[in-house]
C-alpha cells in the first residue's frame, strides 16, 4: 500500500531503505534504555544536526571549472538520498541529480 502511494522511483527504495537503517541506530528504543544503539556499540553519540530528510531538495556546489560565467549557476539542484555509515569521519552527502 505504501509503495503504491509513493512516487519515489522504484531504483530509491534501496536508498530508502539504508537511511532507515541509519536513523534506526540513532534514536533510543525500548530494547536500548536510554541509549541509542550507535552508543553502545561505539560509545559515541550521534550527531543529530547532520541528520536530515530523505528526498529533500540539496545544492551540491559545482566546482570552479563548471560554473561557467560569473553569473552562472554555482550548484546544481538534487535530492538528499542518504549519507556515509562511518562513525569516525565527517558526513559524506549522497545527493541525486536528475539531469
Amino acid at each position: 500500500m505504501a509503495e503504491e502511494n509513493s512516487r519515489l522511483l522504484e531504483k530509491f527504495w534501496s536508498f530508502a531503505y539504508m537511511w532507515g537503517y541509519f536513523t534506526h541506530n540513532r534514536i533510543v528504543n525500548s530494547l536500548t534504555g536510554d541509549k541509542t544503539p550507535l552508543e553502545l556499540m561505539f560509545g559515541k553519540t550521534p550527531l543529530f544536526d547532520q541528520l536530515h530528510t530523505f528526498g529533500e531538495v540539496a545544492f551540491v556546489h559545482k566546482p570552479h571549472h563548471l560554473q561557467g560565467k560569473k553569473t552562472g549557476k554555482r550548484a546544481w539542484r538534487c535530492n538528499f538520498v542518504g549519507q556515509s555509515a562511518s562513525v569516525n569521519t565527517a558526513a559524506a552527502y549522497r545527493n541525486y541529480h536528475c539531469t
